[in-house]
């Protein structure tokens, strides 16, 4: 009895230290060199100085006491902490004050928001498989056989299977699914996501940290990373992301081409009352699957009948916390399944 899970995401990390936590055997594949998926962290380096953008999720909030005691024990790590941003809102060419108490407090990992990945993996060390994507999983008396894009077949006692994929990728690693999962894939898509990660050697003459960008054709959130806690003081590294709709139509354009529209158009925005110096970065990056077309209800899905399901933020709204979620609620369907108590 083992359980394989695709993807190590925030998702797939959540479920695998759950289920080790019971004593349940656990593999991850993982088809990155690294773990946390979109929290993720960027070092570019530029003629001696280093820049780091925080290029996928920007920042997480935090509503659940299970999310929130990780939390604390990653702020007591170093890991972890609070951003006090100062956090404005552009629409069109007007830049406004966005002053709210009421505003959930924001935290991100430290010295980046790869941290998060790396803390939740640290005790599946020998349980991730890296540099594996998993093209097709099959079931076969019982027992899921696992066949990676190089043709390597992973045949062991997996009795149960998670994947943590994007709906899009997940249909097609188990195009056998039930029509019960298959129809919920259906339902679920995620928009793409251009980042642009634009470094300057000094700080520039920007009075806040970042802002939503309402009604622009390109630009949908602007953020000074090197305002976030335990971040070099040194340069000034900034993360532009493209709107849904300008990432859908230029899907398919070179990375060198996005990175100067987008480049264009933050500089254009009503940012600073002085001209912005010449950045010593400025480089595009791709998330193909990234923004949940629609509201997701549920948490998880899962198919008793034949031990599989599927957890991610696509399932649960396009959150940090959710991923996390998503994640401990499939670990706590196999403990049933297993007849274990849930955690």
């Amino acid at each position: 009895m083992s359980v394989a899970i695709i993807g190590a995401g925030i998702s797939g990390l959540a479920a695998a230290r759950s289920l080790t936590q019971s004593g349940i055997p656990v593999t991850v594949f993982e088809k990155s060199r690294g773990a946390g998926g979109r929290a993720a962290t960027r070092r570019v380096e530029i003629d001696g100085s280093q820049y780091k953008f925080d290029h996928g999720a920007q920042y997480f909030t935090v509503r659940s006491q299970q999310l929130l005691a990780e939390v604390e024990k990653m702020k007591l790590a170093g890991l972890c902490a609070e951003w006090t941003a100062d956090i404005r809102v552009i629409d069109g060419e007007v830049l406004h004050s966005r002053k709210d108490s009421a505003s959930p407090t924001r935290y991100v990992g430290v010295p980046g928001m790869s941290s998060i990945g790396r803390y939740l993996s640290e005790p599946l060390s020998g349980h991730i498989v890296f540099n594996t994507r998993i093209e097709r999983a099959e079931q076969q008396s019982g027992r899921w056989q696992l066949k990676v894009d190089d043709g390597q077949i992973w045949s062991s006692t997996f009795t149960h299977l998670l994947v943590t994929a994007p709906a899009e990728q997940a249909s097609a690693i188990v195009p056998t699914a039930s029509q019960y999962l298959l129809n919920q894939v259906k339902q679920r898509s995620l928009a793409p996501c251009w980042a642009v990660m634009i470094g300057f050697s000094k700080r520039q003459d920007i009075e806040f940290d970042a802002a939503f960008v309402n009604n622009h054709p390109s630009i949908s959130w602007i953020s000074r990373d090197s305002s976030k806690p335990g971040r070099s003081s040194g340069s000034e590294c900034w993360v532009v992301h493209a709107s849904k709709d300008f990432s859908k139509q230029f899907l398919e354009e070179k990375p060198e081409s996005i990175a100067e529209t987008i480049l264009h158009s933050f500089l254009a925005l009503p940012i600073s009352s002085h001209r912005l110096d010449r950045p010593s970065t400025c480089v595009a990056h791709r998330w193909r699957y990234s923004i949940p077309e629609s509201e997701a209800d549920d948490v998880s899905f899962w198919d008793p009948a034949m031990k599989l399901g599927y957890a991610g933020d696509w399932t649960s709204g396009s959150r940090v916390e959710g991923a996390f979620l998503s994640g401990i609620a499939m670990a706590d369907n196999i403990r049933q399944d297993l007849g274990l108590s849930r955690m």
